[in-house]
């Protein structure tokens, strides 16, 4: 079964919305008046302080895999909202929306 990844905003979203994110740095990497809708292949999770990243690998249009690093809460963050390592293991297939990276596409 294939499982959706994503609150109303998503993964990179959700970094905004934490008030650690708020007090520590603002929204200049993100485009935050975009969204991007990402579904691959749970490559890998660095779930730590102070942010968590998500690692997938993408399929194009074109058939090229691309890997994509996805931002997220901390470790210490992410399981008051009931998210734990578990929600993402490796090979699994997953999506995600979010705010694309302002300078990495």
């Amino acid at each position: 079964m294939r499982q959706r990844v994503g609150y109303a905003g998503a993964l990179v979203l959700m970094v905004a919305f934490a008030p650690e994110a708020s007090t520590h740095h603002g929204f200049g990497t993100f485009l935050m008046n975009e969204d991007v809708r990402i579904t691959g292949t749970v490559t890998g999770l660095d779930f730590v302080n102070p942010h968590s990243w998500l690692y997938l690998n993408v399929t194009q249009p074109d058939g090229k895999v691309a890997a994509m690093p996805c931002e997220m809460r901390s470790a210490t963050t992410l399981p008051r909202s009931g998210w734990t390592p578990d929600l993402f293991p490796v090979g699994k297939r997953i999506t995600i929306t979010g705010s694309p990276d302002r300078d990495d596409p």
